[in-house]
């Protein structure tokens, strides 16, 4: 009986330790806890996500500690901007940046981007004509690279008629730039359907011709260096020495070859020829052959543009008597006619010309 009672209370205390260790006769659940680092302390889950086109930093399944604040960072990748941002599902806007504040549960980020590319209306409030340039069609504009500014001349409005004024964009607001002095002297006559280009070795924007009123065509060279416009016109024959009057011509500026290509226009007749301006002289460059074989056919109202990466001017489209939509390109010695083939308006775009469009004064830039 005495050897029993030691063994009892041996088999007791076995089953007592068992039922501490193992939960033996417990009917209560115990909490479950994620356990962070050894801490003891409770840990969560933010899951960040960024779809194509730019990044979230961290990413992934972010661990964080109960209570901490856990920042994340939206960056776009290049021709990207942030669309928007969700929490828990719930959008917070299109932000770069989110902090999470006393993280007491699991949560979730996910940004969204979208292409930079494409039309905006940025324009600005304010006094028409104050704050920005009165309602115009006609007029021209050309972009400064080295002052980072797009400026605008003349144009044509019905109320007071054809425009003289200088205006320049830097992106967010308007400024009248207008010199004082006296029209063709100080500063080129009022005039529309003139072009513009911009110099980029000397830092002018260049412009010709245009039309100031009553079929008066213009044949006049000027230039703007930001502060004040200089005629520049050389003297001569007109044909001969500089190109005969015109409007609704285009002009593109060839930076590889430190010049201003000009192409066509109107002066009572449609034009055809190609004259480049190196600052000093203008020089009649107009190839030989037959028009629409070896360069464009004569035409009015078209659109040009200089394309650096293959050193070549780009024209497309226009008006000789009918709609055109041609493509052909200069590469400083000859044209070519590089119109591709197919379904016109699904393999490239429909007849274009310069239209005299209802008369706005807002501002749509994207594309300039």
């Amino acid at each position: 009986m005495q050897n029993r009672i030691p063994r009892l209370a041996l088999y007791l205390s076995m089953l007592l330790a068992a039922s501490l260790l193992f939960g033996v006769g417990c009917t209560k659940k115990k909490k479950k806890y994620r356990i962070g680092f050894g801490t003891g302390t409770p840990t969560f889950t933010i899951v960040a996500t960024a779809d194509a086109g730019g990044i979230i930093n961290p990413s992934g399944n972010v661990p964080v500690i109960q209570g901490d604040n856990q920042s994340f960072v939206i960056t776009p990748d290049t021709g990207y901007y942030v669309a928007d941002v969700l929490v828990g599902g719930v959008s917070v806007g299109a932000v770069t940046g989110y902090e999470f504040v006393n993280v007491t549960a699991d949560d979730s980020i996910a940004a969204t981007f979208a292409n930079d590319y494409g039309w905006f209306d940025v324009s600005p409030g304010g006094t028409e004509g104050t704050d920005f340039p009165i309602a115009r069609s006609g007029h021209a504009l050309a972009y400064d690279s080295a002052r980072d500014v797009v400026v605008l001349f003349g144009g044509n409005d019905p109320a007071p008629g054809l425009l003289g004024d200088t205006w320049e964009w830097n992106g967010t607001t308007w400024a009248d730039v207008s010199p004082g002095g006296a029209a063709g002297t100080d500063f080129p006559t009022a005039r529309k359907g003139h072009a513009m280009a911009y110099d980029s070795a000397r830092d002018v924007v260049v412009l010709f011709g245009g039309d100031n009123g009553a079929n008066d065509w213009c044949s006049d060279t000027w230039e703007w260096d930001g502060t004040a416009w200089a005629d520049v016109s050389p003297s001569g024959t007109a044909g001969t020495d500089f190109p005969v009057r015109r409007y609704n011509h285009v002009m593109a500026y060839d930076s590889a070859r430190g010049v201003v290509v000009i192409f066509g226009g109107w002066n009572g007749t449609r034009l055809a020829d190609t004259w480049e301006w190196d600052g000093t002289v203008w020089t009649n460059v107009s190839p030989g052959g037959t028009a629409g074989v070896d360069f464009p056919d004569s035409r009015s109202n078209h659109t040009m543009a200089y394309d650096s990466a293959r050193g070549v001017a780009v024209l497309f489209g226009g008006y000789d008597g009918s709609y055109l939509s041609d493509t052909w390109e200069w590469n400083g010695t000859v044209w070519a006619d590089v119109s591709p083939g197919g379904s016109e308006g699904n393999d490239f775009t429909t007849e274009q010309i310069w239209t005299d469009l209802p008369y706005h004064s807002k501002l749509v830039l994207g594309v300039l």
